[in-house]
């Protein structure tokens, strides 16, 4: 065989080779495996989760050596004894949660902020002529108990001269997505649910001229709302699985924020058909983002917690009952120490 026909063919198998390899990539040898990251969720899968799903499609776990392993929860309230106790790497719950958990000893601390205030609000129908929160006395109202909002709800009653005693508050327990159909029959006169997860027949109750609400923050529950923690001998044992978790996280919600609609594709891709009962459409998505942000135009990454923010946080919580002053130092309960690129 001539030079030029050997030299066509070696161009030719390069080419297939090229080919194949861009459809089929050859693991590299020696190429250290993955660390499985577990992360106690909040709750089950919904558009507060999407951006984790879409980081991990688009290899931004991967890209920094980490799988990631997205455990679905039961409640904010469920996460500091698993996350506590080593059985999940890190962890999403509300900043109320983990203060009040700290103040029982539970030994966690926040690692990065996901969001920066209470997406929090009460729902009720235009008929039942609640017009202001003073009407919600006597009434029934429905929370979910072991969710982050039940401390929310006892601060909001406070804050506008109500508390738990002059309302009767039932606990929706497991089954949240039923509370709008409670609140149609009249079981209830008003239930407790995140702005962006409360809907009816896929339309978000915010956009429904049926319904009326008030927002949480809006009546000076200004607290941080959800939160990434991990235990202290993690933070202490494994600081940079929690930096990498933290800026592949960096890069999912940037995207996320970007491109919102290819996110919920991705929540819907990551986890299992049937397992997203609500909360899982654009929509609901788009009315999720404004609180992921912080201060605008600070500079620094979505996950960097504000002291003033966790202050403001502590003093709501003392200030309603629900932590004991003093017996906790709120700049305990948290670090930026793996935020930042």
């Amino acid at each position: 065989m001539n030079k030029k026909k050997i030299a066509t063919r070696d161009f030719l198998v390069a080419i297939v080779a090229v080919v194949l390899l861009g459809f089929f990539p050859v693991p590299v040898s020696g190429q250290a495996p993955l660390t499985k990251v577990a992360v106690q969720m909040d709750y089950i899968p919904n558009c507060t989760h999407a951006a984790y799903a879409f980081g991990a499609l688009l290899g931004y776990y991967a890209q920094e050596g980490l799988e990631l392993e997205m455990l679905p929860g039961q409640g904010s309230q469920l996460v500091p004894a698993v996350v506590g106790t080593n059985r999940a790497l890190l962890g999403f719950i509300d900043a109320s949660v983990l203060l009040t958990a700290r103040e029982r000893g539970v030994p966690i601390k926040a690692v990065g902020a996901i969001y920066h205030a209470s997406p929090g609000a009460i729902f009720f129908t235009k008929k039942s002529g609640i017009k202001s929160p003073r009407d919600l006395e006597g009434k029934t109202i429905s929370v979910e108990f072991k969710a982050y909002f039940n401390l929310h709800l006892t601060a909001f009653l406070h804050n506008v001269g109500l508390s738990r005693e002059k309302v009767k508050i039932v606990d929706i327990g497991t089954a949240p997505a039923t509370a709008t159909i409670l609140l149609l029959s009249e079981k209830v006169d008003a239930f407790v649910r995140a702005t962006h997860l409360a809907q009816y027949k896929e339309e978000l109750l915010v956009n429904s001229p049926n319904f009326g609400y008030f927002v949480f923050r809006d009546y000076g529950v200004n607290s941080m709302a959800k939160v990434t923690i991990a235990s202290e001998q993690t933070i202490k044992e494994k600081p940079e699985l929690i930096r990498k978790f933290n800026r592949a996280s960096q890069r999912s919600w940037e995207q996320t924020i970007a491109n919102p609609a290819k996110a919920i594709e991705a929540l819907h891709k990551y986890f299992p058909a049937g397992i997203i009962v609500d909360g899982g459409s654009l929509a609901a998505m788009k009315a999720n983002l404004p609180f992921v942000r912080g201060k605008e135009g600070d500079g620094k990454d979505l996950a960097y917690m504000d002291p003033l923010e966790w202050q403001e946080t502590y003093k709501l919580l003392a200030n309603t009952g629900l932590l004991t002053p003093g017996k906790i130092n709120v700049e305990d309960a948290y670090t930026n120490q793996f935020v930042g690129r």
